[in-house]
C-alpha cells in the first residue's frame, strides 16, 4: 500500500509539475525560471535543516531559505557577473552570528544544523543555478535548461521501477527502508 501511494504521489507531482516547468523554461523570461528554482531551492534547504533537526525553530531556517531563494533569481536577473560568492558570505556571515546568538541563550545551536544551513543555503543553491547559467550561455536553446529535470525525473523513476519490480536486497534499512540495491542500479 505504501508503495503504490507513493506511485500516486509521483505521477500527480509529475502530471502537474512538469507542464509547469516547460511552461516556464521555454516560454517565459529567464527571471521567471530563476524564481521558481529559487522556491525549489527554498523548499529544498529547509527539508534538509528539517531532517537534521526535527522540531526547528523558524528563525534558524530563515537565512538559509533567503539565500537559497535568493541566488538562482539574482543570478537570472544579474547575469553571468553576478557574484554569487557575496550572497554565500552574507549567509555565513549572519548564520555564524546566529550560531553565536544562541550560545547567549540556552537554545544553543549544534554543528550539524548550522553546517545543513550552509550546505541547503549557499552550497546546493550555487550548484542549482547551473540551470540558470545554461539559459544564460545558450540563450537561443532555452530547451537544454530542461537536460537536468529529464535527468533527474529520468533517474528517479527508473530506480523506483526497478526496485519495485525486482527489488529485494535492502540498500540501506535503517536510512531508507525501502530502498534496494535492484533500484539503485535502476
Amino acid at each position: 500500500e505504501g508503495s503504490e501511494k507513493a506511485m500516486k504521489t509521483r505521477i500527480i507531482t509529475a502530471l502537474i509539475g512538469m507542464p509547469i516547468i516547460v511552461a516556464v523554461v521555454l516560454s517565459a523570461p529567464l527571471w521567471a525560471s530563476g524564481l521558481m528554482l529559487g522556491v525549489l531551492c527554498a523548499i529544498a534547504a529547509l527539508e534538509l535543516m528539517r531532517a537534521v533537526e526535527p522540531g526547528l525553530q523558524k528563525r534558524r531556517a530563515f537565512w538559509p531559505m533567503l539565500s537559497a531563494f535568493v541566488m538562482p533569481l539574482w543570478l537570472s536577473i544579474r547575469g553571468s557577473g553576478a557574484s554569487l560568492y557575496t550572497l554565500g558570505y552574507y549567509l555565513f556571515f549572519t548564520f555564524s552570528v546566529e550560531l553565536i546568538y544562541s550560545f547567549r541563550k540556552e537554545q544553543r545551536m549544534d554543528l550539524g544544523l548550522f553546517l545543513s544551513g550552509l550546505v541547503g543555503g549557499m552550497i546546493m543553491p550555487m550548484l542549482l543555478t547551473a540551470i540558470i547559467r545554461i539559459g544564460l550561455y545558450d540563450g537561443s536553446c532555452r530547451a537544454n535548461m530542461l537536460l537536468p529535470f529529464i535527468i533527474a525525473f529520468s533517474c528517479d523513476a527508473g530506480a523506483f521501477f526497478c526496485g519495485h519490480a525486482f527489488g529485494k536486497h535492502k540498500m540501506a534499512p535503517r536510512l531508507s527502508p525501502n530502498k534496494t540495491r535492484e533500484g539503485g542500479v535502476g
